[in-house]
């Protein structure tokens, strides 16, 4: 039997233009955009010196919404109205996030605009109206994509977006609709630690017959992948991991510490105090990297924390993630003296502990040449590239499943249908029966688990098949059929046999967005493209408007013995309307003063060019001449 060359479908156009796509790393703490530009990949800069954009939101109540460090400064002053972390609560339900005490010091609500009303959207309380998870992370994704567009003059035609290989179904589909809400064109989810062996695999290692792990531990999640990479085919063999596990649990540790040391009730700190000893922990885990000890000050308590108290800290946490890493091993039929190369991937990986340990276990030295901050952006603008036909170079990923995905049978049992660890895409039939005499109709429970009852494990969705025809119970003869695209996200088809009869549903949260309410903030989207389009003429406006001033005062400053008190006076009054109109994002105003400032400087400038001209000899213009 004949081979057939396998690769990615590819979108190249016969014209030969390179689309304008992007990898974007939707991170917990960081996020980041990244392109490739004439073969070579680069993230996107956010602002003139950084190209990492904190993933942080604020709302204010006259509804402008900032985002990224000008929203960091807000995390403790104002915390209420500032989100962060907010992928800790993407596609989770109200009970999720409660039980798991991800978003403790928020205010949580729940909406009624629900795909299924047995089970209502999560919400922030903000100045500005209840807020989603979903709508958060359009916000910073739009943020994103606006400096994309920015920076390269054209709009992104498709973007690779990376999720936690431990995502569940729900959570892809939350991460599709932010997407959505951005107005970016989803070519495909991909794990993040799939694009990371994507960046390693044609950058730093033999892209050849290697078995590689990639180890990530980020902000709020982590998870790790066995992969075997071979001529182009990027294979992912076993996942495992914690999606309520990362930085920001580290630096609660750290937290505790220093509030059991300075002997303070953590529950009893109001919310910016909280914010603080938050954030102090945190500084002080990063300065850890570099030094032996720091001195901590928090209020009015100060004292001095060493690594060793710090890796004291986080021991337990920390092995917890070598025993999943371990799991992965197993799962993925395969023994540590088989991996090649270990990656390390997300800001968490810079902890020393973490390095020593995997070091240990794995008995070699774990890879971190390119920045762990950065790695998945660039594989995921690298996959992109392939993907939009710009490149040509052959990859295939064949992705897995991190959870089982089945249906309630009877008695409340979990009957798997596609099993973890499986291929994606993939699509998988099993056949079921009725329980009672001419039952007309059955109920299909979609579950995402893999513990053996259903209470245990996710309920994902649930829809109905009727009109089956009257039969002794166990007669009719029911197919239902799962399907898992590319992206992860699942659908349903159920079919009775003899008379065909069929029901089907694209899985979505029970506490997700309704099609309607997607639409709704695509929309809205667009109104807040438009208010943004207009903040930046106002930017350009007041950029605009400090030059010619400044232009305005070094004309006056060379010529202040030949302008009239008058036209001086009319200056001044001018330029302090200017920059008042430039305080108060006064748009029309700074238009109408600029121009009014433009003339007179103009008429000054032509007065001292005529009299220039008046007090010269027509022979001296002749000389030069």
């Amino acid at each position: 039997m004949g081979l057939l060359k396998i690769s990615e479908p590819s979108n190249k156009q016969d014209s030969g233009r390179k689309r304008f796509v992007v990898g974007i790393d939707l991170g917990t703490t960081n996020s980041l955009i990244a392109t490739v530009i004439n073969g070579k990949p680069e993230t996107i800069p956010i602002s003139a010196k950084k190209d990492i954009l904190p993933s942080v939101v604020h709302y204010n109540k006259d509804g402008k919404v900032m985002v990224g460090l000008e929203a960091y400064e807000h995390l403790i002053s104002n915390p209420a109205n500032t989100i962060n972390s907010v992928k800790r609560c993407l596609g989770k339900s109200l009970d999720d996030i409660n039980s798991t005490n991800t978003a403790s010091r928020y205010q949580l609500s729940s909406s009624v605009n629900s795909s299924n009303n047995q089970h209502q959207i999560p919400c922030f309380k903000t100045d500005a109206g209840l807020i989603t998870p979903v709508e958060v992370s359009a916000v910073i994704l739009n943020k994103l994509k606006s400096c994309a567009n920015h920076q390269y003059k054209e709009d992104i035609e498709g973007a690779v977006i990376t999720v936690p290989a431990y995502f569940d179904d729900t959570q892809r589909k939350a991460t599709k609709d932010a997407a959505a809400i951005a107005g970016i064109p989803l070519l495909r989810l991909i794990n993040e630690p799939t694009a990371a062996a994507v960046a390693y695999g044609y950058n730093e290692i033999d892209n050849n017959n290697q078995t590689v792990a990639v180890y990530d531990l980020g902000g709020g999640t982590f998870d790790v992948s066995i992969l075997k990479i071979e001529d182009g085919i990027f294979e992912v063999l076993a996942t495992a991991g914690n999606n309520n596990f990362g930085g920001d649990d580290i630096d609660l540790l750290v937290a505790s510490w220093i509030a059991k040391t300075a002997n303070i009730s953590m529950q009893n700190l109001n919310d910016q105090d909280y914010r603080l000893l938050i954030d102090t922990a945190k500084q002080a885990k990063e300065s850890l990297n570099k030094v032996n000890s720091i001195d901590i000050k928090f209020k009015h308590w100060s004292g001095l924390l060493t690594l060793e108290t710090f890796d004291q800290l986080i021991a337990v946490a920390i092995d917890e993630t070598i025993k999943l890493f371990a799991k992965a091993i197993t799962d993925a039929k395969t023994t540590i003296t088989d991996i090649d190369n270990v990656i390390l991937v997300g800001g968490s990986t810079r902890i020393n502990q973490v390095k020593t340990k995997i070091t240990n276990f794995c008995k070699q030295k774990p890879l971190d040449s390119l920045d762990p901050d950065r790695v998945v952006a660039i594989g995921a603008a690298m996959h992109a590239d392939i993907l939009a036909g710009n490149n040509n170079t052959d990859m295939l990923l064949l992705d897995i499943i991190p959870l089982s995905l089945g249906i309630e049978t009877m008695g409340g049992i979990m009957e798997k249908i596609i099993e973890r660890n499986s291929k994606i895409p993939a699509t998988t039939s099993q056949y079921f029966t009725t329980y009672q005499d001419d039952q007309n109709a059955i109920i299909i429970n979609v579950y995402q688990g893999d513990r053996e009852l259903v209470k245990d494990n996710r309920s994902l969705a649930t829809f109905t098949l009727r009109d089956i025809p009257a039969m002794a119970a166990g007669r009719a003869k029911i197919k239902v059929t799962f399907q898992l695209d590319a992206d992860g996200v699942l659908s349903v088809t159920a079919i009775e046999e003899s008379t065909k009869k069929q029901s089907y549903i694209e899985v979505k949260p029970s506490y997700g967005l309704t099609d309607e309410a997607v639409l709704n903030m695509i929309n809205a989207s667009i109104d807040y493209a438009e208010q943004d389009h207009n903040q930046r003429i106002i930017q350009q406006q007041i950029v605009e408007s400090s030059y010619l001033i400044n232009s305005i005062n070094k004309l006056i400053n060379t010529n202040k013995d030949s302008i009239s008190k008058e036209d001086n006076k009319k200056i001044n009054k001018l330029i302090t309307d200017l920059q008042s109109a430039c305080d108060s994002n006064s748009k029309d105003e700074i238009i109408r003063l600029k121009k009014d400032l433009e003339t007179i400087g103009e008429s000054i400038a032509k007065k001292q060019i005529k009299l220039a001209i008046e007090g010269s000899k027509l022979s001296d213009f002749e000389e030069q001449q």
